[in-house]
Parts: C-alpha cells; structure tokens; sequence
C-alpha cells in the first residue's frame, strides 16, 4: 500500500508505463533470490562468452533510474560488456522501485543477493575475494549504501564503483532535481520524505554517505568514483564523499569527466533509453571511463568494448 502523502504519481505512471515495454533478446539468464518476507528479488547472469578456467570476479550491477524509473534490464547489453571485457560474472540486480517498498530496501536486497551468490560461488565459477558493487545515479546511492550493510555483516568487498553517484539526502531539493516545480513541489517533496525515509531517517549514514562522521565510515570497501561534469548537481555530492572517505583512511580514487553528461555510462548501448547523454562523444568518453575503471580494478589485456551476445 502506498503512503498517503506520496505525490509522485506522475513519475510512477511513467516508470510503470516504461516497464512494461516488451523486451527482445534479452542477454541475460534470470534467477530469483529469496528475501526473508517471502518476496523475491530477481537478477540477471552474465559470464564472458569464453569464461576463463579460474574463477572469476564478480560484480554486482545497479542501474540508475531515480529510485523509481527503469529496471536492470535497461543495463542488459551493457552487463555482457562488463562480463567480456572485464573477464568477470556480472550479476545484475532488477532491484524494487520505492514506489513498491521504502529505503533501505534496495539495499538490503543487494546485501541478500551478494550473501545468496557467494552461498554458490562454486556454481557461478566466481572468486569470492573479489567481490565489487558497480552503480550508476541512484544505483551508485544504493551500493554506496550496500557496502555499509556488507561491512557489517563481515563480508568483504573489494571496490565500491559509484559513477555519477547520490549520497546525500539531507537539504537535498528532490524536488527541484526532479523537475517539478511551483505548489506541487512542496507537496512532492513532503511525500517523497515520508515515502522515502518511511524506516530510516534522511540523514541515517546508509542513506547519506556523504553526510556521515568518519567514524562510521572506517572499513568500508575502497571506492572507485566516477563524476561527470555538464553542471551535474551530483558532482559535489562525489567530491564531499571521496574527502570524507580519505578522512576515514578508506582507500579512494576520484575521475571526473568534465564533458561528460548524466548516464552516460548507461545509455550509450543499443539498448539504451534515448538521452542527451547518448550520442557519438559521449560514447567515446563512456569508453575511457570503462577502460579506466578495468585498468584500475580489473587489469587484464584488452580494452572495454560495447559487446554484442551471440543470442542478440
């Protein structure tokens, strides 16, 4: 049931109308992983189409979207790219939008599919010591929050990638971010807190890295950020949290790309939504921003290559 002060209708409609488009030649092989309310997450599976002997890597994708837009499918092609160039499994995560169910509920599906996939390392052909969390905009809000929850729960990650990422709610205009704007803002941005922060306060640390002490920011797995510039108002965010983590002594690297638009990382695939951000130049800089982070986290011969299945 959905809070009564929510006023996001119209994002929802869209996001609802979005979904429900019919997919073709979806890479991707799906399999559910179970939460402890019954409900089920479901995730898509990557390997390289040559998968090495030893185990692999594995990364842990989470599309952007708002929180309430998209799904893991609109990072399809983009996670068999992962998958070929990085030389790792990729695991996909079709989190639940928060028009469905409140924060911190993405984030602690991602904790139970890691916990699920490393229960079956052996079946995935994965290495667990090399677990990573990659996400994008909202997705990078939700890993960056994931890896508080596998913090604590002793489970060791090696890179956190958060490109173009949110990490702070507190004074935050969601609103103003969003697009809307006049009387309704108001109306909207009371609903989205009360929605949003139905469990958790805004400036809880899971929710608000970049707001968060020091102190609960030692051990957290060594972040790698990805910011764009093209005045995203999330740059800041990025900038204050890489601070924050070398203030925590927490291994950080930060690349901000000054041409770079919003999504760039995600649209420019032949799947991609259409967006200012897809196009020619934006590709080549998604390119060197991918290359960048397998150098960084992924050493291996090659370069990042938008990959095709043979099932497409």
């Amino acid at each position: 049931m959905r809070h009564p002060l929510l006023e996001l209708t119209h994002l929802i409609l869209l996001r609802k109308r979005l979904s429900g488009r019919k997919r073709k030649n979806v890479i991707g092989r799906r399999f559910f992983v179970p939460m402890p309310d019954g409900s089920k997450v479901p995730v898509y599976y990557y390997r390289p189409t040559e998968p090495p002997a030893s185990p692999m890597p594995v990364i842990f994708n989470l599309h952007g979207g708002a929180w309430v837009f998209g799904d893991a499918l609109g990072v399809d092609v983009q996670s068999q790219s992962l998958a070929e160039s990085f030389g790792a499994t990729v695991m996909n995560i079709d989190y639940t939008p928060l028009d469905a169910k409140p924060f911190p509920r993405p984030q602690e599906e991602t904790l139970a599919v890691v916990k699920y996939v490393l229960g079956r390392a052996a079946v995935y052909h994965i290495d667990p010591e090399r677990v990573n969390l990659i996400g994008y905009s909202a997705g990078g809000h939700i890993a960056a929050g994931a890896a508080f929850l596998l913090r604590d729960a002793g489970i060791k990650v090696e890179r956190q990638i958060l490109c173009y990422p949110f990490l702070d709610f507190v004074g935050f205009d969601y609103a103003g971010y969003m697009g809307v704007k006049g009387e309704r803002a108001v109306k909207f941005e009371k609903g989205a807190r009360a929605f949003f922060f139905d469990t958790l306060p805004d400036d809880a640390p899971m929710l608000s890295p970049a707001h968060a002490a020091p102190e609960n920011l030692r051990g957290l797995a060594p972040a790698l950020i990805i910011g764009c510039g093209e005045d995203d108002p999330l740059l800041p965010q990025a900038e204050a949290y890489a601070e924050k983590l070398r203030a925590a002594n927490v291994p950080v690297g930060l690349r901000v790309y000054e041409k770079a638009r919003h999504g760039f990382m995600e649209v420019n695939f032949p799947d991609g939504h259409e967006s200012s951000a897809k196009n020619e130049e934006q590709r080549e800089l998604m390119i060197e921003a991918f290359s960048y982070i397998k150098e960084t986290a992924f050493p291996a011969p090659g370069g990042f290559g938008v990959a095709s299945s043979p099932r497409r």
